[in-house]
């Protein structure tokens, strides 16, 4: 099993969200996938299908930590104040109703594991009945990044409701994975930062991700990093 760890990419008290908030992913399987619809004829319940089973392998649902309602057609307007809709909303183009919600997660680890994010394709909430995240793809094990829940609206949609624990994202890894938590301290934000300034001399360009790994691998933080996550582990 390769261990993933993960935190809320934010030090502490520089979020109006407390990291409390934040439960760990959950696995997807036949149980929390649609839970409430129910087959009394087993025959017919592709929940059990070994595809389906194999298709939702080492897939987990991210959550959201709070209630947000995102209103879009007057401005950029939340259920929280002006300071706090600041750090959780980033408009990328509002004319095209593409945003970004803080939400800030980050994964590591120290073995070559591929971390693919993707729309909740299997939820049915508000969220994702009005709105598109982002997909991508990257090694977790050669790049430290936090995730970024991009967003474009559906169609004539400006509005949209999120409940806590509402799914936001499927993260799938290329080899089964645990979790364990970290504190994350401003030292390892510090690095992070540090990495990421790496691309501001692109301008406009975009490289392949080989050539951020590379970066990476050239920085020598890896083991630093990893040094520091098992300094902070979260246990109960």
């Amino acid at each position: 099993m390769n261990t993933v760890y993960w935190a809320v990419s934010n030090p502490t008290n520089q979020s109006p969200i407390s990291k409390a908030l934040y439960r760990e992913p959950v696995k997807l399987d036949n149980k929390t996938v649609l839970p409430d619809l129910q087959f009394p004829d087993k025959h017919n319940n592709w929940k059990l299908c070994p595809a389906f089973l194999d298709g939702v392998e080492n897939v987990y649902g991210l959550q959201f930590p709070i209630d947000l309602d995102v209103n879009l057609s007057n401005g950029v307007e939340t259920n929280y104040d002006l300071d706090i809709t600041n750090y959780l909303i980033k408009m990328r183009d509002f004319d095209r109703k593409f945003f970004s919600i803080g939400i800030n997660l980050v994964f590591f680890s120290d073995s070559d594991i591929e971390m693919e994010l993707s729309p909740p394709y299997l939820e049915d909430n508000d969220f994702i009945n009005k709105a598109v995240s982002v997909p991508g793809k990257f090694n977790i094990g050669k790049w430290l990044r936090p995730i970024d829940l991009a967003l474009v609206m559906k169609g004539q949609h400006t509005r949209l409701r999120a409940k806590r624990d509402d799914v936001f994202n499927y993260i799938k890894f290329n080899k089964p994975v645990k979790f364990v938590q970290f504190d994350y301290t401003q030292e390892i934000s510090d690095i992070q930062k540090d990495i990421l300034r790496s691309k501001m001399i692109l301008g406009n360009k975009s490289p392949v991700l080989n050539y951020y790994y590379s970066l990476f691998k050239n920085s020598k933080y890896k083991n630093k990093i990893l040094k520091l996550i098992k300094e902070n582990i979260l246990e109960d």
